[in-house]
């Protein structure tokens, strides 16, 4: 993962965190997150509450019909999870002051 970080010079890693569902997993996610920031200087994580992502991506999979296992749904989860951090980035960028000039 770090070398695809590198090469793709990605800025931020967007990770779901499970922080009703599993402490323990939720603690391990930001255990790896850590590590993985320590390795790469700059890199920002940010976490991202994925209660029901699971659910939901499992509904749009039987409404548009979709066969294709827990793969597809993993990614409907994940895509959930990451547009789920753009609205709040949205959100947040709206609310903001403008920058002085």
């Amino acid at each position: 993962m770090a070398r695809i970080i590198r090469e793709r010079g990605v800025g931020i890693v967007v990770f779901g965190l499970p922080v009703h569902d599993d402490p323990a997993q939720a603690r391990e996610v930001k255990r790896f997150a850590r590590k993985l920031r320590a390795g790469l200087k700059g890199l920002r994580c940010r976490f991202v509450d994925e209660t029901l992502t699971t659910a939901e991506a499992s509904a749009m999979k039987r409404a548009s019909g979709l066969r294709r296992g827990k793969s597809r749904q993993d990614d409907l989860a994940a895509a959930l999870i990451l547009e789920s951090f753009l609205e709040q980035t949205t959100r947040m960028a709206r609310r903001a002051p403008p920058p002085n000039r």
